[in-house]
C-alpha cells in the first residue's frame, strides 16, 4: 500500500505521470487464443502467424478498380519524375543524426535488428559518422536498404472482441530503428518542402521556390515507402515474409505527411454549401443541415455518392464496420425517420434512413 500512495502521492506533485501510469496499468499481453479461418481452427504459433499475416496480405493489397486515366495520370508524373535532371541532394550531418536520435523515444521496441533505441543513443561518434555515410549515400542514389523496408508485426486485440478472428486484432508494426533515423531525416525535408510551398490546404507557411528539392525529395519518397515487406509475430513464432503492394507503412514518420497529400483533394469533391466534410488523420465526417429529415438524407446521399466515387477512383478502402450515421434534431423529425422502411446500406457503407 505505502508503494501506491507514494506514487499517488507523485502524481499529485507531477501531473504529467497520470498517462503512462494508466498505460501501465491496462497494458494487455498477446491473448493465446486460436485463430480461426472458415470454420478451421488453428492454435499452433506458426499457423496462427501465417493465418495473421495472409490476412494483413489481403488488406494491404488493393484490387484494381480506379480508373483509367487516374492510373495513366500516376504513371505520366513518375515518368516525369524521373526525366527530370536532379539536383545536389541535401545531404545530412552527424549533428543533424544525433539531434534526430535524441528526440526518438526509448520505449519503442525494434524491429527485426532487435537493437533499441537506447543502446543507439549510447552508440560512440564512429558509430554516427558510419550511419551518416550510409544515409548520405542513400540520399544520393535514392536506394533505401531492403532490411531497413521489413517490418514486425504483432497482433493485438481490440477491447473486448473476438480475438479468434483476425480482424478484430490491431496490427502493430515494430520497424527498424536505422531505417527510421533516416525516414525522419527525410521526413523534416519533405515537411519545409510541404509547408513552405502551401501544398497541404490550410496551411499557414510562407512560399519558397526550390524545385529542384521538391523532385529530389519526391524520389527518394518513392523508394522508400515501395516494396514494403512485413511478417507476423506470435509469440516467438514468426511468419514467412509478406509483400504490402498498396498503403503506407506504420510507424513511419513519413506515413501522416504522405497521407495528408494522397488526401488534400478531397475536400474539393464537396460543391453542396450546407455539407463540410471534416478530415482528422484517416478519419472523415460529413455534416449537412436541412429543414427536415427528407432534405437532410438527400443532402447526405448526393455527397456520398461523391466520396464513393472519389474512394473508387483513387482505390481507397472504406471501413464499414466503423461507419455511422448520426442525427441530430427535434422528435418530430426523428418519429418521421422511424416510420420511414428499414434502413439500407449505399455502397459506400453509410446506412440510410
Amino acid at each position: 500500500m505505502r508503494k501506491y500512495e507514494t506514487t499517488i502521492n507523485e502524481i499529485e506533485e507531477r501531473p504529467s505521470r497520470m498517462w503512462p501510469l494508466l498505460k501501465r496499468i491496462g497494458r494487455r499481453t498477446q491473448p493465446n487464443a486460436p485463430v480461426e479461418e472458415d470454420g478451421k481452427w488453428f492454435f499452433n504459433d506458426d499457423e496462427k502467424a501465417e493465418k495473421m499475416a495472409s490476412f494483413l496480405e489481403n488488406q494491404f493489397t488493393c484490387p484494381e478498380q480506379s480508373e483509367q486515366k487516374n492510373t495513366l495520370r500516376v504513371e505520366e508524373s513518375c515518368t516525369k519524375l524521373k526525366q527530370l535532371r536532379m539536383v545536389d541532394p541535401d545531404l545530412t550531418t552527424q549533428e543533424e543524426v544525433e539531434t534526430t536520435i535524441k528526440q526518438m523515444s526509448s520505449k519503442k521496441a525494434p524491429g527485426e535488428e532487435n537493437i533499441p533505441i537506447r543502446a543507439v543513443k549510447l552508440m560512440g561518434k564512429e558509430a554516427i559518422q558510419k550511419l551518416v555515410r550510409i544515409i548520405n549515400a542513400y540520399l544520393r542514389t535514392a536506394i533505401f536498404p531492403r532490411i531497413w523496408k521489413n517490418a514486425l508485426i504483432v497482433m493485438l486485440p481490440k477491447g473486448d472482441k473476438d480475438p479468434t478472428k483476425p480482424r478484430n486484432r490491431r496490427p502493430i508494426s515494430l520497424l527498424n530503428n536505422f531505417g527510421k533515423i533516416a525516414e525522419r531525416i527525410i521526413r523534416n525535408r519533405l515537411i519545409r518542402i510541404v509547408e513552405g510551398k502551401e501544398i497541404l490546404p490550410c496551411s499557414q507557411f510562407g512560399f519558397r521556390e526550390q524545385l529542384g528539392a521538391v523532385q529530389q525529395a519526391a524520389s527518394s519518397v518513392l523508394r522508400v515507402v515501395r516494396n514494403r515487406r512485413f511478417s507476423v509475430k506470435v509469440n516467438q513464432a514468426i511468419s514467412t515474409e509478406k509483400t504490402a503492394t498498396e498503403g503506407l507503412p506504420q510507424g513511419s514518420s513519413l506515413s501522416p505527411v504522405l497521407f495528408n497529400l494522397f488526401v488534400r483533394e478531397q475536400p474539393d469533391i464537396m460543391t453542396d454549401k450546407d455539407t463540410k466534410l471534416f478530415q482528422f488523420a484517416d478519419d472523415t465526417a460529413l455534416a449537412t443541415n436541412g429543414r427536415n429529415a427528407a432534405s437532410c438524407c438527400k443532402k447526405m446521399e448526393e455527397n456520398l455518392k461523391k466520396i464513393d466515387e472519389y474512394t473508387k477512383r483513387w482505390k481507397i478502402k472504406i471501413n464499414q464496420d466503423k461507419t455511422e450515421v448520426v442525427g441530430f434534431g427535434n422528435r418530430r423529425i426523428y418519429q418521421k425517420m422511424e416510420n420511414k422502411n428499414q434502413p439500407r446500406q449505399n455502397r459506400s457503407g453509410r446506412v440510410r434512413q
